[in-house]
């Protein structure tokens, strides 16, 4: 596995992709099967997943009480 100076660790499937990539500037768009491009979209979706769980408006939702007025601010009053 590489590190990037960021500190975002690349598995060996991206560092493939990517080597092979450089190489061939020309080549098509991998293929869904491709383990390079699997891996890159699971850490999209980690990474996804982790801004979402990370967020202050979810953050500030679940702190709340579950009988609170929230629905009320995003929807308005119950009819």
């Amino acid at each position: 596995m590489d590190v990037l100076a960021i500190g975002l660790v690349l598995s060996d499937e991206i560092v493939k992709l990517r080597e092979y990539r450089a190489a061939n500037p020309n080549a098509e768009a991998p293929k869904f099967e491709d383990p390079g491009f699997r891996a890159l979209v699971e850490e999209n979706v980690k990474s996804t997943v982790y801004s979402v769980a990370n967020d202050t408006i979810l953050a500030d939702v679940s702190s709340r009480c579950l009988h609170s007025t929230v629905p009320e601010r995003f929807l308005g009053p119950p009819s």
